[in-house]
C-alpha cells in the first residue's frame, strides 16, 4: 500500500497476491491482483482486469522467501512500497461492500501499525487492511472512519492469508481463512 494522506510504516517482510475486491469475498469480481511474479525491476502487473501496473518505491525486490505462489515482494518496512491500487475515473467504487486480502510473512510482530493494503487520496483513507503489532486490523470510512481489530494474532515469520471484509452491514477480518472472534457493525457507502 502506499501513504497518501499521513505519515505511516508500511509492512515490513513478504507480500503476495495481494487483492482488492468489490465484494464480500462471496463473488470473485476483482479490481486489483498483483502476483509479484516479475523480476528484476519490472512493475508488477494488474490481473485484475484494468490494467493499472504497480509502480515500485525504495527498491523493493522480488523474492520467493515467504511468498505463497513464485515470487513475493519483500519489504524493510520504511522506505519500500508498491502503489497499485487505484480506483479512479475508469472505475467507481459502486458497492459498499469490499474484501482486502494477501498473503504475507512479517518480519516483525513488534508494536506498530503496517501498512499491507490500502486506498487512499490525500487526507483520506477509504479502506485499510493493516497489521497492528502481532494483530490485524481493518479501517473503512464512510462518513467516520471505523477500525477493527482481530483478537487472533499473527506470528513473525510465517506465511499467513489475511482478509478484511465488509458486507455493507458488518466488518470481519480473516487469518488464515478462519473468521476472527471480533466483527464491527459498519453501514454507510465508501465515497
Amino acid at each position: 500500500g502506499h501513504a497518501a494522506s499521513a505519515a505511516q510504516n508500511f509492512f515490513e517482510g513478504a507480500l503476495d497476491e495481494p487483492r482488492v475486491l468489490d465484494y464480500a469475498r462471496s463473488d470473485y469480481s476483482q479490481y486489483h491482483i498483483y502476483h509479484f511474479n516479475e523480476s528484476g525491476t519490472t512493475p508488477p502487473g494488474d490481473f485484475g482486469g484494468y490494467n493499472h501496473a504497480a509502480a515500485l518505491t525504495g527498491a523493493p525486490t522480488y523474492t520467493t522467501t515467504g511468498a505463497r505462489f513464485g515470487n513475493g515482494l519483500s519489504l524493510n518496512g520504511t522506505s519500500q512500497y508498491a502503489t497499485a491500487l487505484y480506483i479512479g475515473p475508469d472505475e467507481s467504487w459502486a458497492s459498499n461492500a469490499l474484501t482486502l486480502e494477501a498473503w504475507i510473512t512479517a518480519n516483525t510482530v513488534a508494536a506498530g501499525s503496517r501498512t499491507i493494503v490500502t486506498a487512499e487520496t490525500a487526507g483520506n483513507t477509504w479502506m485499510k487492511l493493516r497489521q497492528s503489532g502481532a494483530n490485524l486490523q481493518l479501517l473503512i470510512k464512510t462518513g467516520a472512519t471505523s477500525t477493527l481489530t482481530s483478537a487472533g494474532t499473527l506470528s513473525a515469520g510465517v506465511l499467513t492469508h489475511v482478509a478484511g471484509t465488509w458486507d455493507g452491514a458488518t466488518m470481519r477480518l480473516f487469518i488464515n481463512g478462519a473468521q476472527d472472534a471480533n466483527t464491527l457493525a459498519k453501514t454507510g457507502s465508501i465515497p
